[in-house]
């Protein structure tokens, strides 16, 4: 399954598409609770701001793949959890199990 992806605009325009994306996780969460259901380790939203090109990216994991296509987004290699705060990858909705899952750390205690 892969995973997918969205440029957003810079940090302004990504606003509101972001508070639509985490509309629409959270009203999934619900349903699944309601539904008697968890919601999966895996699920997960991401975003990424690349400083030099000032866009915005939203990832969706593979295991929140339904929820990509309804949002609109197409699919993605697996963005590189970046090198340090400037370029860092960031989780907007998901569970510390979505971060083990997806960006595992190394043995030497980094990330991937």
């Amino acid at each position: 399954m892969p995973w997918h992806s969205k440029e957003l605009g810079d940090g302004m325009q990504a606003f509101a598409p972001t508070n639509l994306m985490l509309q629409a996780f959270m009203n999934r969460a619900i349903e699944l609770a309601r539904s008697g259901l968890q919601w999966p380790d895996g699920a997960a939203l991401f975003s990424k701001y690349d400083l030099r090109r000032n866009v915005v990216t939203a990832y969706i994991t593979p295991e929140a793949g339904d929820l990509a296509a309804a949002l609109g987004f197409k699919p993605c290699e697996k963005p590189d959890r970046g090198a340090d705060l400037h370029d860092s990858i960031g989780m907007l909705f998901g569970s510390q199990a979505a971060w083990e899952i997806h960006y595992p750390r190394a043995k030497g205690g980094s990330s991937e």
